[in-house]
């Protein structure tokens, strides 16, 4: 029983996990960590814990960003996850920097909140509130671009009477 418990874990350059439902790959590093931490016995099983969910640095930045931009757009956990299609806990997760995201959740994410992928990736460059609103502007489909424009025209018409 022991060696087939540390067989699998010693044999490929990179093991194979499944967290939450999640498939992924692990180092043979990260794996001798773990079983340096939990030990193996011909009873003990390795579980993935808070070392597989360690914390990058990349993974804390974009978090931090997609938090940044979430709340920009005046939405909740709960409603950006319905919006781009994940769990709360999930959005939750990445906001935090626990969990990376797919290339496809990233575009799905810009979509929606109409910002560009640069702003996620390489945080705000000191734009000003103008150039943000402008890039959103110009990243929107030329239908909602219409009925954008068409609702500032509103707004400077109420403006110009107030004055």
């Amino acid at each position: 029983m022991f060696f087939e418990v540390l067989y699998p874990l010693i044999t490929p350059v990179f093991a194979t996990y499944n967290y939450n439902g999640v498939a992924g790959f692990m180092s043979i590093e990260l794996l001798l960590e773990m079983v340096a931490i939990h030990g193996v016995s011909e009873s003990t099983t390795l579980k993935a814990d808070d070392t597989m969910r360690d914390k990058k640095e990349i993974n804390i930045h974009i978090g931090n960003e997609i938090r940044n931009a979430r709340e920009r757009a005046g939405l909740t956990q709960e409603q950006f996850g319905e919006l781009v299609s994940l769990g709360t806990k999930n959005v939750s997760d990445i906001e935090r920097g626990v969990a990376g995201i797919t290339v496809s959740t990233l575009k799905r994410i810009c979509e929606k909140l109409s910002i560009s992928s640069d702003l996620i990736i390489f945080g705000d460059r000191e734009n000003n509130d103008v150039e943000y609103i402008a890039d959103k502007l110009a990243r929107l489909p030329p239908e909602q671009f219409e009925a954008v424009k068409a609702i500032l025209n509103q707004i400077f018409q109420l403006l110009a009477v107030i004055e």
